[in-house]
């Protein structure tokens, strides 16, 4: 997958710039500005928006305008914001944009330290605003046209984008503005992406080229830069020149190791010279082996995609056979709630009874204590009678008998009373013990069960009763004591009575432990009731709720059969497409000469039908498949190959030249526009071919500001759509699903976003990464998506749910792309750890590393099949691997 520079090189700053955490009293001096001599006047778009850029823009843009100061363009910072207008043109002095640039001002700008990492303006470029503003800080037109393009320097080397055709035969990689494409099947035949329209040979582009990708056909390549997109295609093979080319041996390989023979019949073998040893036949049809590969590709994309979408089925049926089981779970859950409604109606009601008993046993008890307590003060009466009557006459024997009986009376009477006034303690005690007991009781049902509002209002009516005895009981033992204690004090041997104070006493001390024992009951099944209180309504909403997993299960369920029903469908019109494919394959050829092709692994065959075929000489592999276009009539009298150019004179005296190695020429250009300038905002930094090649997806944006993606059709290089507001700022990382229905991105505001193609429609978005997400790719069958970081990890999302399978930390730099190997669970990635490793996404384990990377490591990719390898990065070297065993194929310097 290829890499987008420009946000890379700023991360990379990021980065770096961070470990500066303090502020220096260095930060906070005035900036003495350098004298200016352009030779032309300042540029505002040219020479100050790149400096704003670089140390303002991050937060004075028109989303984020902080003090409403926005710096996007002239007239905007000459407009100011809170603090007035900022420019005043012509004098800069006076101009406070230019004073808190130059930190004579408070607040100097940017502060130091900041979250952005913005610099103070250098002396040059602060020099650079005072003569703008000297200038009358005027803007030009917008468009291209007004920018002054400067060279770039050629010894910059850096790897900023690489890309692999699926055939692994071409490799693309771009340095600064500078494109090479180099053959794997040829390593000497390295060709330079040149566009006339800079007449500097070997620039691609006026920017750096952040990103680029091949068709799926491998002739095709595109390359982005800044507001614009290039097309380049492989040239003509066929020359319309008649150069002589020298005649060289057409059977023996000029190291003289191999042989390649022809036969009558058309047949065409290579052979080890000295052993007379077969190594291939060469008798394969390149053009329709690809035919094939690229229809068997897609009938086992279908095939994994039915086997996928019938374990969904498979896992839906049985998540809706658990939901029924759910909703059946429910319904008795909620049948033994009602159940308990009922036992608690009935518990209450035997608590009301047992509450009632001792009240009634406590009434008979007071009106018999009423009874004995008039009988006693009678008494009482009585007594002081007779005694007044005895003082009177003291003599009298009767008198003094009376007052004895009397007085003996009395004591009894008082005892009576004492043992009344006790029963009654203990009466109320138990009364007070039941209440406590049927209120427990009752709670404890009502927290067994659901909430109901006439229970509540039977439990607390029995709360009630409980506060009433706590208020009640313990004055009249209080008064009863006190009582006790003053006719004590009257009587102060009566045994009687002080057994009946003692037990008082103790009832009290008793009563004292039950009342407080009643407080925190109470306490308790309060908070069991709170508890309790949602039962009804949890049974029920649990009901409710599996009702409708229930109803999301069936709707899944069907969703798949049906999308199940036309996968298979899809899948038998692609295996007769391949059979047919492969029935076609079985074309006979007739060759009627081999060519060896010198300084290069490889030679060519001839054949009658005009059509020229080039093959590897170390496994007799097909490479490349060229047709002239006009059938050979007789025989050849000559074939010869000066390494670039192969020569064929037919018996007719008739020549042609083909090239076998030819330059890639540039053809379209996306973006630039006759009145309008580009569609493009800023520089484009991702880009990725549908798979039957259908469409270019292209990513970017301004950044801080927005994410553009735009869909155009190759056909005719149309714009076919642009999706508005796809992300909120740069787009880096894009990737079509192998059907090419839905396209995947990565942007700077963090989030993957999926795509319809045909609608244009947002999918779904994945949100998990804390920082730029810099790369994305979908597994063959469309089930898993891959997203590289740089918060350091890659991300594993469940493609239809949006979930995150797993995260990979392994990298412990910001990774900078990933790509799926076709329909296995495998990926690869790349990072500025200079690591490039095969993981598994299953376990996010390293299944295998490349080794050999000597810094940053900005791009990587692997062709579909996981055979071959590729990454580029700091040091400039374009490293090729075997992907399956991680050894060196090639490596390619600056």
């Amino acid at each position: 997958m290829q890499l987008r520079t420009y946000t890379i090189i700023s991360i990379a700053c990021v980065v770096a710039n961070a470990f500066c955490a303090a502020t220096s009293a260095e930060d906070e001096q005035p900036i003495v500005p350098e004298a200016v001599d352009l030779g032309r006047p300042v540029s505002f778009k040219n020479d100050i928006y790149p400096i704003l850029a670089g140390s303002c823009l991050a937060c004075h843009n028109r989303t984020k305008a902080e003090s409403d100061f926005v710096l996007e363009t002239a007239a905007s910072a000459i407009k100011g914001g809170l603090a007035g207008e900022a420019i005043v043109p012509g004098e800069p002095d006076e101009s406070y944009m230019y004073m808190v640039a130059a930190r004579t001002e408070e607040p100097v700008m940017p502060p130091m330290p900041n979250e952005v990492q913005a610099k103070p303006l250098t002396p040059k470029q602060l020099g650079l605003l005072r003569q703008w503003i000297l200038e009358g800080a005027k803007d030009e037109e917008s468009g291209d046209d007004g920018i002054s393009w400067r060279v770039l320097d050629d010894t910059l080397k850096a790897v900023y984008s690489i890309d692999a055709d699926r055939f692994g035969r071409f490799v693309a990689a771009g340095r600064a503005n500078r494109v090479s494409v180099y053959d794997l099947a040829a390593p000497g035949a390295v060709r330079s992406l040149t566009d006339p329209a800079l007449e500097q040979p070997g620039v691609s582009h006026r920017d750096y080229a952040h990103a680029v990708a091949f068709n799926p056909a491998g002739d095709l390549v595109a390359t982005s830069g800044y507001r614009v997109v290039k097309l380049w295609k492989r040239g003509d093979f066929v020359l319309t020149t008649t150069e002589e080319l020298p005649t060289v041996d057409v059977n023996v390989s000029n190291d003289g190791t191999l042989l390649v023979k022809t036969s009558d019949t058309g047949a065409a073998q290579l052979f080890q010279a000295a052993e007379d040893k077969l190594v291939a036949d060469l008798n394969k049809d390149l053009s329709r082996e690809r035919l094939i590969s690229k229809r068997e590709a897609d009938r086992a994309m279908r095939e994994a995609r039915v086997n996928v979408v019938k374990a969904q089925v498979e896992e839906n049926q049985k998540r809706l056979d658990e939901q029924k089981k759910a909703v059946e779970a429910a319904n008795e859950k909620h049948k033994k709630a009602i159940e308990s409604v009922e036992e608690a109606e009935k518990k209450l009601t035997e608590a009301q009874v047992a509450v009632s008993g001792p009240d009634e046993a406590l009434a008979e008890a007071r009106i018999t204590l009423a009874e004995s307590e008039q009988k006693l003060a009678e008494a009482r009466t009585a007594v002081t009678e007779a005694e007044k009557q005895l003082g009177e006459s003291p003599d009298s024997e009767e008198l003094s008998n009376k007052v004895t009986e009397l007085r003996q009376s009395l004591k009894e009477q008082t005892a009576q009373v004492h043992k009344l006034r006790s029963n009654t303690i203990e009466l109320k005690t138990k009364a007070l013990a039941d209440a406590q007991e049927a209120v427990s009781a009752a709670e404890k049902q009502l927290t067994e069960s659901p909430e109901d509002e006439e229970q509540k209002k039977k439990v607390e009516n029995l709360k009630k009763i409980v506060e009433e005895l706590n208020k009640k009981i313990p004055a009249e033992i209080n008064t009863e004591i006190d009582d006790a204690e003053q006719q004590l004090a009257d009587a102060p041997d009566n045994e009687d009575l002080k057994k009946t104070l003692e037990g008082l006493r103790k009832n009290r001390e008793e009563l004292a432990k039950k009342i407080e024992e009643l407080r925190k009951a109470v306490t308790e099944a309060e908070k069991a009731v709170v508890d309790a209180n949602g039962a009804v309504k949890s049974a029920s909403r649990g009901i409710e709720l599996a009702k409708q997993s229930v109803v999301r299960a069936e709707e899944r369920l069907q969703a798949r059969k049906d999308l199940q029903t036309l996968s298979e469908t899809e899948l038998e019109q692609s295996t007769s497409s391949r059979d047919e494919a492969s029935a076609v394959v079985a074309a006979e050829m007739n060759v009627l000469a081999a060519v060896f092709i010198p300084s290069e692994p490889l030679v060519a065959t001839i054949e009658r039908s005009g059509t020229i075929r080039v093959w590897n000489t170390k496994d007799g592999t097909p490479v490349d498949v060229i047709s002239t276009g006009q059938a050979i009539e007789g025989g050849l009298k000559s074939a010869a190959c000066n390494g670039r150019l192969l020569s064929i004179v037919t018996d007719a005296d008739v020549t042609t030249t083909v090239d076998l190695f030819p330059e890639w020429q540039l053809i379209q250009q996306l973006g630039p526009q006759e009145t309008a300038g580009s569609v493009f905002s800023d520089r484009v930094l991702s880009l990725a071919f549908s798979p039957d090649g259908s469409r270019l997806a292209v990513g970017g944006g301004e950044a801080s500001r927005s994410g553009e993606l735009t869909i155009w059709k190759t056909a005719d290089w149309t714009l076919e759509r642009e999706i508005q507001d796809a992300h909120s700022d740069t787009v880096y990382g894009l990737d079509f699903s192998a059907d090419g229905r839905f396209l995947a991105s990565g942007a700077a505001d963090k989030f993957v976003k999926v795509f319809n193609m045909e609608t244009g429609e947002h999918v779904r978005s994945f949100e998990g990464h804390t920082h730029h997400v810099m790369d994305v790719s979908w597994k063959g069958d469309r089930t898993s998506l891959v997203s590289a970081g740089a918060d350091n990890v890659v991300k594993v999302w469940d493609a239809e749910t949006g979930e995150q399978r797993r995260t990979i930390s392994s990298h412990k730099k910001q990774v900078t792309s990933v790509e799926y190997v076709g329909l296995e669970d495998n990926f690869l990635s790349s990072g500025g750890d200079k690591r490039v490793a095969l993981h598994q996404a299953g376990d996010g384990n390293a299944i295998r590393e490349f080794a050999g990377s000597g810094d940053y490591v900005y791009c990587s990719s692997i062709t579909s099949d996981g055979k071959v390898v590729v990454a580029g990065g700091e040091d400039g070297v374009v490293r090729v691997w075997n992907g399956a065993d991680a050894t060196a194929i090639s490596t390619f310097e600056p």
